[in-house]
């Protein structure tokens, strides 16, 4: 077989892995075994990367992992100096411009074998670590604490506080309002202003949302559950009597959102709620809002501090 020469050692050292494993193509195959016909250094490291591809991956000992880190990193340590690509002649130097480009310094065989081994050592290392259940993935130990049916506080949403939609990557988080079929839940300190209380049930999002996926035969088999819903959302408020309180009052009526938050510098309950109709369209409103003390379990409801009743979507609240 004929010398190839335009084969150099750089070249067929990088082809050995793929000759061992058969992944060269009829040309390249053919260049490589040229090359090794009249090279014996590259002979060599021919038949060092067969045994090393050939040996059985065997799991490190933890003495051999330290020594293999040592090894690394006094590698990464020793800068190996790069010869600069093009020759600066003086200016007196008569060589023509296209004679200026210098040949790269040739590297000896014996290099590429080392760094072919040290490679192959990685590689079996990781995968032997690997194995041994390096690299956990997951995420926190949290589980899904965060997450929630309900949703809890946000910031306004057309000018509305306490009413605003969450964005899609806002799912989950637990200061943030979720919009969802069940009551929203806004906990956190909400400013409300008497203005944008009276307008939340006609215009918030959420009541709009609660009022499209539910009808009246829900009342009797939701308004229990949704009521639960917000007394374990809302604590630290005389939620339970002002809930009991207001079903009374509007036996049709589904809870739909409840708020702890601040008005004019107090505490304040804010519950809402829908009266589904058969009627499209024709679903209403009832928003109230008490004046609550320190955070602590209630007997009795306040007297309301106001309150807010209409056509959800349009009309004028009163």
């Amino acid at each position: 077989m004929t010398l190839h020469p335009e084969m150099a050692h750089e070249r067929c050292s990088e082809l050995l892995g793929p000759l061992v494993r058969g992944r060269l193509t009829p040309a390249d195959t053919a260049a490589v075994e040229g090359h090794l016909s009249g090279c014996a250094d590259c002979v060599r490291e021919l038949e060092a990367v067969s045994s090393l591809l050939g040996a059985p991956v065997e799991a490190m000992d933890d003495l051999e992992r330290t020594r293999l880190r040592a090894g690394i990193a006094g590698g990464l340590r020793h800068v190996v100096p790069v010869a600069d690509p093009y020759v600066h002649p003086d200016q007196d130097d008569g060589a023509p411009p296209n004679l200026r480009r210098a040949s790269r310094r040739r590297v000896q065989p014996g290099a590429w074998l080392g760094v072919a081994a040290a490679t192959l050592i990685l590689f079996a290392g990781a995968l032997t670590y690997l194995g041994a259940g390096g690299f956990v993935a997951g995420g926190s130990d949290q589980g899904g604490a965060g997450r929630s049916a309900q949703s809890t506080e946000g910031g306004a949403g057309g000018g509305i506080p306490g009413a605003r939609a969450p964005d899609a990557g806002e799912a989950g988080v637990s200061d943030r309002p979720q919009m969802t079929q069940k009551p929203l839940i806004v906990r956190g300190g909400t400013k409300f202003t008497e203005e944008a209380l009276s307008v939340l049930g006609r215009q918030a999002p959420s009541f709009r949302a609660f009022a499209g996926v539910h009808g009246p035969d829900d009342v009797p088999l939701l308004q229990g559950r949704y009521a639960r819903s917000l007394e374990r959302g809302l604590r630290g408020g005389p939620v339970e009597p002002c809930l009991d309180q207001a079903i009374e009052k509007r036996p049709g009526s589904l809870p739909a959102y409840g708020a702890l938050g601040a008005l004019r510098g107090g505490r304040v309950l804010v519950l809402g709620f829908v009266l589904p109709s058969t009627r499209s369209g024709a679903d209403r409103f009832e928003v109230t809002w008490w004046a609550v003390g320190d955070p602590g379990p209630a007997i009795r409801c306040p007297q309301p501090l106001g309150h807010a009743r209409g056509a959800i979507g349009d009309g004028e609240s009163r």
